[in-house]
């Protein structure tokens, strides 16, 4: 069986969607009831908690663990400036 690519898949779910909203039963729905159906979406997207206050104590404990992830410091000039001519390359490419 040959393995098909992720965009085949993206492209076969993006018509399937398609096909969905363009069915009879969805194709006359108001406004009012897509953006009912938006809002609901959202709503029941997970939260973040994010520090609102910069006062609070718990601010700076998000900050470091959000921070975790970024290992730049460790980095030589050398090393980060190849890195973001590279992920510039890339993005252009885009």
């Amino acid at each position: 069986m040959k393995f098909r690519s992720s965009n085949y898949f993206t492209h076969i779910n993006q018509v399937r969607v398609r096909k969905k909203l363009m069915s009879p039963t969805h194709k006359n729905r108001s406004l009012s009831d897509i953006e009912t159906d938006l809002m609901n979406c959202l709503l029941k997207a997970p939260t973040i908690d994010y520090p609102w206050n910069p006062a609070d104590i718990d601010t700076a404990d998000y900050y470091a663990r959000s921070d975790r992830h970024f290992y730049f410091e460790n980095w030589s000039d050398a090393e980060l400036y190849d890195r973001s001519q590279s992920f510039s390359i890339w993005w252009q490419s885009l």
